[in-house]
């Protein structure tokens, strides 16, 4: 139980944030940090209890996609088209993101990702190195994005 709880804590909800915090570059929004750590734990809580039951990997982003959706739609107030637009982009962009992590980290180490599970201080340090990086392309993103709505 304690394990699930790290888990939850350690991985699920820093993803969940940056998720949402892309989410909100994508449409140049102003930044509310409590908004985006709420939406960033029901993400982290919900995303995890998803990925324990389906057991699939397509079926897993789905309903992490729709999770997304919603909570940017209810607790972030904002349109639904705009949610949906930055909901599918901010998980696919995370999740191209981590694809390139991965295949970077395994090249240059030689690691096999499946291994990761084992070791939790290696999981944790591939984990960062992503995180890290999904949170520089958020503030390249914002950049650009509110520098082109500032010109208009």
């Amino acid at each position: 139980m304690g394990e699930k709880i790290a888990e939850i804590l350690l991985f699920s909800f820093p993803e969940g944030i940056v998720i949402f915090y892309l989410a909100l570059s994508f449409m140049a929004k102003k930044i509310n940090l409590i908004r985006i750590v709420a939406m960033g734990i029901i993400f982290g809580i919900a995303a995890y209890f998803i990925r324990e039951t389906t057991g699939s990997f397509v079926l897993n982003i789905f309903c992490a996609t729709i999770l997304a959706i919603i909570l940017l739609k209810y607790l972030g107030s904002i349109p639904i088209f705009d949610c949906a637009i930055a909901g599918i982009m901010s998980i696919s962009l995370y999740l191209a993101v981590e694809f390139l992590n991965v295949t970077f980290l395994q090249t240059l180490t030689g690691i096999d990702p499946t291994r990761l599970q084992e070791n939790f201080s290696l999981r944790m340090l591939w984990f960062l190195s992503q995180i890290f990086m999904v949170i520089i392309l958020s503030f390249i993103i914002r950049y650009f994005f509110s520098r082109r709505s500032t010109e208009s």
